[in-house]
């Protein structure tokens, strides 16, 4: 995939992902997610490798809560939903 599609993802959150397919096929988001299985702290690198820092952002401060932090468990959630249904997508 050399050319870069772009599709968007409607979490349950209700937060708009732009997602940028052509990352699923870089060998770059596999050594994040390898980094990311081997210790949990190394999660982040994988939300800013498939949002970018804008979006990622973007995402945290649509998540953050009243008193100004952004659950982790949220952010884990909405990202794995994203990721279900960018392969949902991909697949169809």
């Amino acid at each position: 995939m050399n050319e870069k599609q772009k599709i968007e993802v409607v979490a349950s959150s209700g937060f708009k992902y732009l997602i940028d397919l052509s990352k699923l096929n870089d060998m770059r988001f596999l050594d994040v997610l390898a980094e990311a299985q081997a210790s949990q702290v190394e999660f982040p690198k994988v939300v800013r490798f498939m949002l970018g820092e804008e979006q990622r952002n973007e995402l945290y401060k649509y998540l953050e809560e009243k008193q100004g932090s952004v659950p982790v468990e949220v952010v884990i959630k909405d990202f794995y939903e994203l990721m279900e249904k960018v392969k949902e997508l991909k697949n169809s």
